[in-house]
């Protein structure tokens, strides 16, 4: 899955004890209570969480607005391939130019 850059660096520079993907500095897994969402964290997790309800749902934001945007992406894809397929078929003049099979 591609993620939202953006998005991952507000919320990891929000949350210096919580990162999305796994290595060396946040070993320690969580899930999201509703979702079931991973997320890792630091060992002193437990010192640093101000509000545990309020991390995890911006957690569950974040995966949902990168799938939201994934699922965007693919479908315009999907839609610009079925387009030129069906270019290619007409054969028009005008449009050999862009597109060549």
């Amino acid at each position: 899955m591609a993620f939202n850059n953006n998005l991952l660096f507000s919320l990891t520079n929000l949350y210096s004890f919580l990162y999305l993907y796994q290595f060396r500095k946040y070993p320690f897994e969580r899930k999201t209570a509703d979702l079931k969402l991973a997320y890792y964290v630091k060992e002193n997790f437990e010192e640093d969480k101000t509000n545990l309800a309020k991390i995890e749902e911006q957690v569950n934001a974040y995966y949902i607005h990168n799938l939201s945007a994934n699922c965007f992406r693919e479908t315009n894809y999907r839609k610009l391939h079925l387009l030129v397929q069906i270019l290619n078929k007409l054969n028009s003049s005008s449009c050999n130019f862009f597109f060549v099979s």
